[in-house]
């Protein structure tokens, strides 16, 4: 055999040695099974919550009064150049200022146990309509939106908010 294969062999079972020992917990530590039973008579009857309490859930009404200011806020920046009285949209060729809508869908069928709620906002701007999937979170009265391929938070959602001079 070629002693240049010897050191190597040799590295490989002293590793793999040292490897299975520290796995198998045998230098100087308790091994998992070996705890008292006072101890698992305890965990047994230590108090639980109550997990039957009742919880302030969200109505759906208040969800799409939630996401209803919430596309106000994504819309408002359009609203503000839509009604002041002479805003030229643009100064090389005034045009009309194109208008922003928005629409919100709330997902039917949903049990009246279900912590979570789906909706969907549309914004129509100008001719494309943007559809944002979004959950609401019924006991935390959290929403995330997905937009731009990731789930975010309300915040992040109006900073993409697009303005009507293209500067956010």
């Amino acid at each position: 055999m070629n002693r240049s294969f010897i050191l190597p062999v040799f590295c490989a079972v002293l590793a793999f040695v040292a490897l299975s020992v520290a796995f198998r917990g045998a230098i100087g530590r308790e091994s998992v099974y070996n705890i008292p039973q006072s101890a698992i008579n305890e965990s047994r009857t230590s108090t639980i919550p109550n997990a039957a309490a009742p919880i302030d859930l969200l109505t759906v009404a208040d969800a799409e009064k939630i996401l209803g200011t919430l596309a106000d806020e994504f819309t408002r920046p359009w609203r503000k150049v839509q009604s002041a009285p002479r805003l030229i949209y643009s100064r090389a060729a005034p045009r009309p200022i194109p208008t922003i809508e928005s629409k919100i869908e709330l997902a039917k069928g949903g049990d009246a146990r279900d912590m979570l709620v789906l909706a969907t906002i549309t914004i129509h701007n100008g001719e494309h309509p943007d559809a944002f999937p979004c959950v609401i979170d019924r006991s935390t009265k959290q929403v995330r939106l997905y937009a731009a391929g990731q789930w975010q938070t309300q915040s992040e959602w109006l900073a993409t908010a697009p303005s009507p001079f293209g500067i956010r």
